[in-house]
This record gives C-alpha cells, structure tokens and sequence, in this order.
C-alpha cells in the first residue's frame, strides 16, 4: 500500500480531507472515502504536503483537478496546501460546516 500511497493515476481527481480529530473533520475524511468509493475522484495523502514530502507535493501540483475537504471555518487543509506552494483558485474547497443541511 505505501508503494501507491502518493501514486497519482491518469485524470482522476485528487480528493484532499482534513482528517481533524474533531467530529466535522471525520466527516470529512469518511466524505472523501465515499466518493473514492463511489469513483468520483481518489483520496490522497494531505499529511504527505503538509510534511513538504516531495513526490506528495508535486503531485499535487501536477494534478488536474483537487477538491479539499475541511471540515471546518478554520481551513487546515487549505493551509496545508498554501503553505506547500499550491495555488487554490484553479481547485476547489469544501468545508463541510457550510452546508448544514448535509446528510453523512
């Protein structure tokens, strides 16, 4: 599993959770592993940037679409990938307390 853990394959979209020990960032986490799931994109490794891991991170800046999932206001996901010097404004973020009348 290691192998592939920062393995990025063909046009899929990136799926990056904040994966918080809070109760929305679980949520989160379990939104990105259903839609990995479901097909919509796959789940990728945010600690592996946020660690400034090199393959991580360029593969996260060669990616052609990447959805962050934060789970709240506070935007630790999105910040990860700032600080690792990926632009958002060609991406997407989600926080997942904006939408109260989400069902999980």
């Amino acid at each position: 599993m290691t192998e592939t853990c920062c393995e990025k394959s063909g046009n899929t979209t990136m799926l990056l959770p904040c994966s918080g020990g809070s109760n929305v960032g679980q949520l989160a986490n379990r939104a990105a592993v259903e839609l990995t799931m479901a097909g919509f994109g796959k789940i990728f490794c945010l600690a592996g940037i946020g660690g400034r891991l090199s393959g991580f991170v360029q593969s996260a800046k060669d990616a052609e679409s990447v959805i962050v999932i934060d789970g709240c206001e506070t935007g630790c996901g999105k910040a990860v990938l700032q600080g690792a010097g990926i632009t958002l404004p060609r991406h997407k973020h989600i926080v997942i307390t904006e939408y109260s009348n989400l069902t999980i």
